[in-house]
């Protein structure tokens, strides 16, 4: 769950302090400063805070406020990449706001709201499906009351379904929920960031580079408004942006990005590795597309010595970002640290994420890391194996296989292969990219 969807959900727990005040009026302030501290991502101080305000000495709690309790710990837990001890504690809310009762069902709202996106990033799809289409029916429920739930929860559905690969119900639910944010008496810009920047992540997927730069920039633009130059979440779409420059080639607009965004990481207390770890595989590949290849490598090093120092229970960003320094290693003809990377990390993704646009990428540099090594006939197998699940996934005629396509002609001709059948790839290439051949 994003930080930023805390100073959205205040105006919505403060149902609870009513209650809690006459009791425990200590609880009530620090939970009231754990959130405040979250709000800069002061991890640890938010921790220490809500620990302190939970602490079961203090007791006896009410059933809303172990709710509160629960929620606002297993939000400092996925901060940290703590998935496990997130569910958990989500689960042991959910269960507090039910013994609550109907006047916590905007809460309860949450929680399951956040709980599929914890079960999103586990690449648990049937269960954050379930729980993001429970935290909807709810949302629609309590609109009245709390109309700013509503198109949060249809963008995290609709976030869900992209990274499930159904990427066409995705982006609809998230631009319906876009149109919800923008209809708000209050505007929610944080939450509108959000939704935008999984817009502009499945425009990427797709290989529609433009428009991703359009909506991660509007991404980018909400959250310096609403939280900050300074805050993780905006270094997090300004790093998302600089990937789609990279994609488009414009090297130049993504390191400034990435490099104000490793400032802010990097002076975090507790930074954000997965992120830092994306942030210098980026960097890594803006440095070779300069031809700055000692810096190049020393990114790219580093990239991999925070990513190595993850958990194997990786999120699909850790994959993508792992698979990112493997190409800038490629692209430096450095083949043994691609090496060391890409066999694990794909297999990885056929466990997490099979038949998968994410496991197709990974085939596709796996393939090209074969052709270095003249291993041509697995890199055809690779090359296969990628194309169909893109053609399954994003279409035949999408752009996003044409480089694959060109590469694959390539292996075939160097494989001994049909003459005639790499002729056949190259064309089909050119159809799609639209580019005709003079008469």
């Amino acid at each position: 769950m994003a930080v930023q969807a805390m100073r959205t959900r205040i105006s919505i727990l403060i149902l609870l302090f009513a209650a809690i005040a006459c009791g425990a009026p200590d609880f009530h302030e620090l939970i009231q400063s754990g959130k405040a501290s979250l709000g800069k991502a002061d991890y640890p101080a938010a921790e220490r805070l809500f620990l302190e305000a939970c602490d079961p000495a203090g007791g006896p709690f009410s059933a809303d406020m172990n709710g509160s309790c629960e929620h606002h710990l297993a939000i400092v837990s996925e901060a940290r990449g703590d998935l496990v001890q997130a569910e958990t504690r989500l689960l042991k809310a959910l269960a507090a706001w039910e013994k609550a009762g109907r006047e916590f069902l905007p809460s309860y709202a949450m929680t399951a709201m956040d709980l599929g996106e914890v079960y999103r990033k586990e690449h648990r799809p049937a269960d954050a499906e379930r729980y993001l289409l429970r935290a909807l029916d709810l949302a629609r429920e309590v609109s009245e009351a709390y109309p700013q739930i509503y198109p949060e929860a249809l963008s995290r559905l609709g976030g869900a379904y992209a990274a499930a690969d159904n990427a066409t119900k995705g982006k609809q639910l998230v631009a319906e929920g876009i149109d919800a944010f923008r209809r708000l008496s209050q505007p929610q810009p944080a939450e509108e960031a959000r939704a935008f920047n999984t817009l502009g992540i499945v425009d990427l997927l797709e290989s529609h580079e433009t428009q991703a730069i359009t909506h991660l920039g509007e991404a980018v633009q909400l959250s310096v408004g609403a939280i900050g130059e300074n805050h993780p979440d905006t270094a997090a779409y300004q790093s998302d942006l600089a990937l789609a420059y990279i994609r488009a080639r414009q090297f130049d607009r993504a390191e400034p990005l990435l490099n104000r965004a490793r400032f802010v990481l990097e002076s975090q207390p507790v930074p954000n590795r997965l992120r830092l770890g994306t942030i210098m595989a980026e960097l890594s590949m803006v440095a070779c597309a300069h031809n700055k290849l000692a810096q190049a490598e020393e990114f790219g090093d580093r990239a991999t010595a925070i990513l190595g120092t993850l958990p194997e229970q990786d999120h699909a960003a850790g994959l993508l970002a792992r698979v990112n320094i493997a190409a800038s290693f490629l692209a430096q003809h450095r083949l043994a640290p691609a090496e060391r990377i890409l066999p694990a990390t794909v297999e990885a993704e056929r466990q997490i994420a099979p038949d998968s646009c994410l496991l197709a990428d990974g085939l596709r540099i796996l393939a090209l890391l074969r052709a270095q090594q003249h291993s041509w006939r697995e890199a055809l197998d690779m090359y296969r194996e990628s194309l169909d699940i893109y053609e399954r996934k994003m279409g035949p005629g999408s752009p996003a296989i044409v480089p694959l396509l060109r590469d694959y002609a390539d292996a075939v001709r160097h494989s001994g292969g049909s003459k005639t059948e790499a002729k056949r790839i190259d064309a089909r290439a050119r159809a799609i990219s639209g580019y005709l051949p003079p008469a």
